[in-house]
């Protein structure tokens, strides 16, 4: 049975204190496996995701589990430290994926083979308050009601507008013949209240590809970002071809097909997304055949028009080495880093970044984030403060079998702020303490006080320091402030920020309301209105500039048509390059 949230949160006030070994905490150490770890950002929290088969470590049908961690990292949705089963039920659950809505809600879904469709699998979903409760049945909901014919897979999740989820996923359909497939890629939406069906009882089709492989091996992978007015980006892989289409909030599927993204007829695979301020997005994936691959990327517009030319801009490469695993973030002012993995010095590979501007232009050169010995793998990075860039990867220099995570920061030119070659975040390189493995990096401000500064991103990883059966994995995280100083967690008062200080007065309100927030560094602020359905009420500030310190802007009522606001409650979303908050207001006739 799933457990309830139980906050833990310590109240001893004037107390200041830091965990041991470099603010580590334990997410799940509990008996049997845990892998398929996902990671979501909220607002002060952090959502973990993984599946598990502690439950039953012998036959192998895994569960799926969640760890919620608060500004303090204690666990929210389970009394005990090992997270909580989001569902248990007979038949194996897998794949997971996880999304913290812009309300504080938590949506997960995953692959599903329980009866009566354990050939294929189905997608599953579950919806959780911040207080909570669940909007969805125990062991949560099918998303779509297609039979067991028709196999749902590869799931991913994003929640765009308060009190709302948005599923994708790879509808791979038995033909019953020679075993052939029909490819498809499809969308649903679901509401918080009674996790009830927007887009219909089966979803929207994005895109039907028609017949698979002979063999049923076909492949689509699908990733997505918001488009900033509660729609979707949705970029997906499929038969080494990258892919590209836009659903608006309202489940219309948008331009007259699906964009290629890069028209050369070659191999392209791993594609990393960030939204690009404006309702697009741009990508950046690994492009040619194993031992000669390129970094390259492209920009797409809110009309499905491409920015960087039909083949897309080349980042790196070719000739000089292998590149691959390409991750972006965005920074400031429009540029991006895109930080990738590559062997330029055989047989070791290596992390490199670039900074791109929004013509998908190359900023200066590339930057060595790393060139020690024995080789670096699987890189991932978070936004930082002031346009900075976080990046973790897994290290190989403690030797055989005993891998550990490095970390570096970039400044928003592109400086190396921590030590050549990066440092040990997570294990010693070259003790005898396992291997800390395949780490993932969110945004999020966790920790801090009124005298200690807290840290501005969650870095979450494998672990089998206590790898003795039947505990082969385990996972744990740890706060980021600077890569080889972890942030502090902190008992007291909080760090003022834009989160703490955004309200809104009056409120009720009749005329006008005012709604002042604190930045405490320049950046690109959004504000928007929403309805309590989730739809786009008012614009009231789309990417602008604004310096540190206080602001006001002021909303009458009044709806991006230019008509009068129904009276009701009202959410209004604040987003900077950092953080996200949403808080509620109650207009009045």
């Amino acid at each position: 049975m799933r457990h309830r949230f139980v906050l833990l949160l310590s109240l001893i006030l004037g107390v200041t204190f830091s965990i041991p070994a470099r603010a580590e905490v334990t997410i799940c150490t509990a008996s049997g496996t845990q892998d398929q770890v996902a990671v979501a950002p909220g607002d002060s929290s952090a959502v973990v995701v993984w599946r598990d088969n502690r439950y039953d470590a012998t036959g192998n049908p895994y569960d799926i589990f969640a760890s919620r961690r608060n500004y303090f990292l204690n666990p929210t949705l389970s009394s005990l430290s090992d997270g909580a089963d989001e569902c248990a039920v007979a038949g194996s659950q897998t794949e997971p994926a996880v999304a913290v809505g812009p309300d504080g809600a938590t949506w997960i879904a995953w692959r599903d083979f329980r009866t009566p469709c354990s050939t294929y699998g189905q997608v599953w979903v579950q919806a959780i308050a911040p207080a909570g409760s669940t909007f969805c049945s125990p062991n949560g909901r099918l998303v779509a009601s297609f039979g067991c014919d028709d196999g749902m897979r590869s799931p991913t999740i994003i929640s765009t507008s308060p009190g709302t989820g948005i599923i994708i996923w790879h509808r791979k359909r038995d033909t019953g013949i020679g075993g052939e497939t029909y490819d498809s890629i499809w969308a649903q939406k679901l509401s918080a209240s009674g996790c009830a069906a927007q887009w219909g009882a089966s979803g929207v089709q994005i895109h039907d590809h028609g017949f698979g492989s002979a063999s049923g091996t076909s492949v689509l992978i699908p990733s997505a970002v918001s488009d900033g007015s509660g729609g979707v980006l949705v970029v997906w892989y499929y038969a080494s071809r990258l892919y590209a289409r836009r659903v608006d909030s309202a489940g219309n599927v948008l331009w007259t097909a699906p964009l290629r993204v890069c028209t050369t007829e070659v191999l392209q695979q791993n594609p990393s997304l960030a939204a690009d301020g404006s309702g697009g997005v741009i990508i950046t994936w690994e492009q040619g055949a194993a031992g000669a691959r390129t970094v390259l990327a492209q920009r797409i517009d809110a009309n499905g028009v491409v920015q960087w030319g039909n083949a897309g801009k080349v980042i790196a490469g070719p000739g000089g080495g292998d590149l691959r695993n390409p991750q972006i973030v965005r920074s400031t002012l429009g540029r991006s880093f895109i930080i990738w993995e590559a062997d330029y010095a055989p047989p070791h590979s290596d992390i490199f970044a670039q900074r791109i501007n929004i013509f998908g232009d190359t900023l200066a050169a590339r930057i060595p984030v790393c060139t020690a010995p024995y080789g670096q793998t699987v890189p991932k990075a978070a936004a930082g403060p002031n346009g900075s860039c976080y990046i973790v990867w897994q290290d190989g220099r403690g030797g055989i079998g005993e891998d550990d995570i490095f970390a570096q920061k970039l400044d928003v030119s592109g400086n190396v702020v921590g030590p050549v070659d990066g440092c040990s975040f997570a294990g010693v390189p070259g003790s005898d303490d396992g291997t800390q493995s395949n780490p993932r990096i969110v945004p999020v401000e966790i920790g801090g006080s009124t005298t200690l500064p807290g840290a501005h991103a969650l870095v979450v990883w494998s672990d089998t320091r206590a790898a003795t059966l039947p505990n082969p994995t385990d996972i744990y995280a740890a706060p980021m402030s600077d890569p080889c100083f972890p942030g502090v967690l902190a008992v007291g008062p909080r760090t003022p920020d834009a989160r703490s200080l955004i309200t809104n007065l009056p409120n009720p309100f009749s005329r006008f309301t005012k709604i002042r927030f604190q930045l405490i560094e320049q950046s690109t602020v959004t504000l928007r209105v929403y309805d309590m359905g989730g739809r786009l009420v008012r614009v009231l500030a789309g990417s602008e500039h604004m310096g540190p310190g206080e602001h006001e802007v002021e909303w009458n009522g009044i709806t991006e048509a230019g008509s009068r606001a129904t009276p009701g409650v009202y959410f209004y979303r604040l987003t900077t390059e950092r953080q996200t908050q949403t808080s509620h207001m109650l207009f009045l006739k």
